[in-house]
């Protein structure tokens, strides 16, 4: 035990040396090495957040690399290649919308589903209202059900909408812990929300 708690030590000591000779004589370089290497990882969300925020104009494209990594914040939240398409549409006298799609596939469990779509959604709106033009954000989740003849359907499971004024309410941070709780939290507070009626059947 004594004899790896040393070996430990040694490792730990070694590191601590390499950041001092790095700092003295690697100077800017070597701290600009460190910076390339944070806002390449764990920076990378806040990253495409702020740039999506300063965008003078909404795009398809700029909303995906927006929404990239969304699994990674946990909280129930899809992977982004469940993103199946984006669209963006400006009305004169209201501002923009966004509509964001995933598509689940196979639907064995209709409240794990929900669970991840409002996850998901809570995520998705969180980014995108970090634009002030984005008006409304609706999120959209699309799955495989199977019919009384075993025939597969890719249908609309259900949709969830959220404007600028409730958006502009809400402390995420903690807000995305109560979806995460009960999806239900996100449902409640939005009038924009559809569930077809056989998933929410099995949600009762």
């Amino acid at each position: 035990m004594k004899k790896l708690l040393k070996i430990v030590l040694f490792v730990i000591g070694g590191f601590v040396v390499l950041i001092i000779l790095g700092t003295i004589f690697g100077g800017d370089s070597f701290k600009k090495g460190l910076k390339e290497g944070y806002e390449s990882g764990v920076g990378q969300g806040e990253n495409t957040e702020t740039q999506f925020k300063d965008q003078r104009e909404i795009t398809e494209e700029n909303v995906k690399t927006a929404l990239k990594n969304l699994s990674d914040t946990g909280h129930y939240v899809m992977e982004e290649d469940k993103i199946t398409k984006i669209t963006v549409s400006n009305f004169p006298d209201e501002g923009i919308t966004v509509n964001v799609y995933v598509n689940t596939g196979n639907t064995w469990n209709e409240k794990d589903m929900v669970k991840m779509s409002a996850g998901t959604a809570t995520e998705v709106m969180r980014r995108l209202f970090t634009n002030s033009k984005v008006n409304e954000v609706i999120f959209f989740t699309y799955a495989d059900f199977i019919d009384q003849y075993g025939n597969t359907t890719n249908e609309k499971a259900l949709h969830v909408g959220m404007k600028r004024e409730t958006a502009d309410k809400i402390n995420w941070d903690e807000f995305e812990n109560l979806v995460a709780q009960d999806y239900n939290n996100l449902f409640d507070i939005t009038t924009n929300v559809n569930i077809k009626p056989s998933v929410a059947n099995e949600l009762k």
